[in-house]
């Protein structure tokens, strides 16, 4: 009997698909969009206390967190967690890297996350190009609806 065994950090298709399908996020994109965003990123595993993005670097790709969790810090400043299940680094994305990084984010546990950049992503239908911008955006305006509500109290 002949088995295939991939090394213990790897991660297979599938796994990238169903942390993907899991997002309610990604609810519009159908089954194949979500393959080719599966092969598109970047998938890794990270340790605790790692740092994945830093304040004022230049950047262009976004983060999708599949297992974990991860703090975003500004100035020093905790601003917010974010759990497995969401993204981070949208801004820098949906900006094209005009600006540099708002904030540092640093695994607070052992993570899975997938990096997307965007030569990666314009590889992928436009339908599937679509409906991932939609969702990027949805979440950027949640978050600014979550940050003026925090304003307001």
């Amino acid at each position: 009997m002949v088995r295939l065994v991939l090394p213990i950090e790897a991660i297979s298709d599938s796994e990238k698909y169903v942390a993907l399908k899991r997002v309610p996020m990604l609810a519009g994109l159908a089954d194949s969009e979500l393959w080719e965003l599966a092969r598109a990123g970047d998938w890794k595993r990270v340790k605790r206390a790692t740092p994945l993005v830093k304040e004022n670097d230049p950047g262009q790709s976004f983060f999708f967190l599949a297992q974990g969790q991860v703090k975003v810090i500004r100035q020093g400043r905790l601003l917010n967690t974010i759990d497995q299940g969401e993204c981070f680094g949208e801004m820098a994305y949906i900006r094209g890297g005009e600006l540099p990084r708002h904030a540092t984010v640093e695994s607070l546990t052992d993570i899975m996350l997938a990096e997307f950049v965007p030569e990666a992503l314009a590889q992928m239908s436009l339908g599937a190009q679509l409906a991932l911008t939609r969702a990027l955006v949805r979440n950027v305006v949640d978050r600014l609806e979550l940050a003026n509500s925090r304003l307001a109290r």
